[in-house]
């Protein structure tokens, strides 16, 4: 994750066996699209299984 820029690691200081691991700016911007994405279709998905639910 660390070589598709996802992932952005940072030392500890005083601690040279442990990184921090954080999201990368643009693994935050993907993050937020996906969550818009998925916000837009969650009512529309919600209505079609409460259609389902009842037709038999």
């Amino acid at each position: 994750m660390t070589a598709s820029g996802l992932v952005e690691r940072h030392a500890v200081p005083g601690n040279h066996r442990t990184v921090l691991l954080a999201p990368s700016p643009r693994a935050l911007d993907l993050l937020s699209r996906y969550d818009h994405a998925g916000a837009a279709t969650h009512p529309v998905l919600a209505r079609l299984v409460a259609e389902l639910e009842h037709h038999p």
